[in-house]
């Protein structure tokens, strides 16, 4: 009856019938049977395992004392003196960079610290803003 109507109409004539199905003949003959025999597997697929003796169990012994290696040349001992200079700078080497590390290590021991500290402020005034506004809250609301 009204403007809507007239979509309605041309809706329903837009609609077809679905196409009728098409013929597929006749069905297809059956496969004749065909018997597959598998071949038997063999009777025994591992040897058998030999029998493993039982773990002794030992008592745990104190600590051995292990000696040190006798040196078996008796004469002195000689180092040439530019493999004693290597192994000189060699320690001294060592000696700086585990000072480097040391430092390294006081250092970032130190900015740590002071991390902990500017963050157990910011808590601590965190906790003092949340008491003022809860006293803030109670006066003006008298909850």
């Amino acid at each position: 009856m009204g403007i809507f109507d007239a979509f309605k109409k041309k809706k329903e004539s837009a609609e077809l019938p679905p196409p009728p199905m098409p013929d597929l003949g006749p069905e297809l003959p059956p496969l004749p049977e065909q018997s597959m025999e598998a071949p038997e597997p063999p009777q025994e697929l591992m040897p058998e395992a030999p029998e493993t003796p039982e773990p002794m169990h030992e008592e745990p012994t104190a600590h051995e004392e292990r000696e040190a290696p006798v040196r078996t040349d008796e004469g002195p001992l000689f180092v040439s003196v530019q493999d004693y200079q290597t192994i000189l700078n060699s320690v001294n080497m060592i000696r700086s960079k585990l000072g480097d590390a040391e430092d390294s290590f006081k250092k970032l021991h130190d900015i740590k610290q002071g991390q902990e500290k500017e963050l157990e402020d910011w808590r601590s005034t965190l906790e003092d803003v949340q008491r003022k506004l809860t006293y803030v809250d109670e006066v003006l609301f008298g909850k």
